[in-house]
């Protein structure tokens, strides 16, 4: 095995032993419960609900008193006004406080296991890239030191003065983490459907959405915060400089917060609808070849990572008798070598350098036609993953 293979799968030996270590930390270790515990207990009673009964928005400034509100406040008055600034200002160094009790607790852990801050930085930015590739982990323990988190501790635990202040902490992030992974999954549902759409800008997705046959429309916290969405993603600046791929990724998390609430069968009748009004959309004979294309590459990009293993292609390839000439496999060693220089160990390509190639094979076989070639690739490998499972 190549040195790059074996420095790599130690890396992630290694991320999956520290990452492991962290979460059974948090979820289970008596230093981290005794620090929150104390803190919480100690403060939780200067946190109390709003008498007008408005709820919390996410950035926790109305809806709940954010501190204890001063002898002098009168509801309504300019002193209740300036008493609820004050307070504001003492709740923050109270977050400050507990982001400082959080981090040197996991600090210290992290200096007993022997893990140091370079290598705890390094395997976390490895596991979010793991997340966002694979699916995995969803970690969310540093999303403890969140204002947000902070304020709905102490306040539930003012609510409940029974409850452990720790349990509510780790439940909330937990929380979190099934959230995040809910997410996912339903990103990559709908994600596959705007690529294949390549056309579409972001003005087509909000008609779409605007279109979907949802039985009930989303709640009103879930309209404003797309309304927000919106006037941010049509900033002219961000839609003309952004990279196509983040672009679409922030157009999929749009569509999946418009069906947040509905079921698995309502989203699955949400999808079917939009797949619907895409494939109906007609199409030139450049767009055709280039949705082909795509579905000969999503037919391999099973974990939709944007990015297809050259090893798996070759299989593909070895399946397709036009693709045996000597020409053809010229052509595939040759670009081959060019992405083993950038990943020696697991050479793998985009959607532009696997169109660029598929052009190259088809120049150099004996296939009838590009569209062919893209149909033969799509049925080998729905054939190949199909028996893998």
């Amino acid at each position: 095995m190549a040195r790059a293979g074996i420095r790599r799968q130690e890396s992630f030996r290694r991320m999956d032993k520290v990452v492991g270590e962290v979460d059974r930390w948090f979820y289970e270790g008596s230093d981290l419960a005794d620090a929150v515990n104390e803190f919480a207990s100690s403060h939780k009673n200067d946190f109390e609900k709003d008498p007008l009964g408005k709820d919390t928005n996410s950035e926790g400034i109305r809806g709940w008193q954010l501190f204890k509100k001063r002898d002098d406040s009168v509801h309504g008055s300019v002193s209740f006004q300036n008493s609820m600034g004050e307070s504001m200002h003492v709740v923050r160094d109270l977050h400050l406080q507990f982001c400082s009790i959080f981090e040197d607790a996991l600090t210290q852990f992290t200096s007993a296991a022997g893990i140091t801050d370079d290598q705890f930085k390094q395997v976390f930015m490895i596991s979010q890239q793991e997340e966002r590739e694979s699916g995995k982990h969803f970690y969310r323990w540093l999303d403890a030191t969140d204002f947000t988190t902070f304020l709905t501790v102490m306040q539930l635990c003012n609510s409940d003065p029974e409850i452990r202040p720790v349990t509510v902490l780790r439940k909330y992030i937990s929380d979190l983490s099934s959230e995040a992974r809910e997410n996912y999954r339903r990103r990559r549902m709908v994600l596959p459907l705007l690529d294949m759409w390549e056309t579409c800008t972001f003005q087509d997705i909000i008609s779409l959405v605007n279109d979907l046959p949802l039985p009930t429309p989303p709640p009103l916290a879930t309209r404003k915060e797309l309304a927000r969405w919106r006037n941010r993603l049509n900033i002219p600046k961000l839609a003309s400089t952004a990279p196509e791929e983040d672009k679409r990724e922030e157009w999929g998390k749009y569509c999946v917060m418009s069906m947040k609430h509905l079921t698995d069968d309502e989203l699955q009748d949400a999808i079917l609808f939009m797949k619907k009004v895409i494939t109906s959309i007609e199409l030139t004979e450049d767009q055709q070849q280039d949705r082909t294309s795509w579905e000969a590459f999503h037919s391999m990009d099973v974990n939709f990572n944007r990015k297809i293993d050259f090893v798996t292609l070759r299989s593909v390839f070895a399946h397709i008798p036009p693709l045996h000439t000597k020409s053809s496999q010229k052509t595939i060693i040759k670009h081959e070598t060019i992405l083993r220089k950038v990943n020696e160990a697991h050479p793998s390509l985009n959607l532009s350098e696997f169109r660029a190639l598929l052009k190259e094979l088809n120049d150099a076989s004996s296939n009838d036609s590009f569209l062919q070639l893209c149909r033969d690739i799509t049925t080998q490998a729905s054939n190949m993953f199909s028996q893998d499972e």
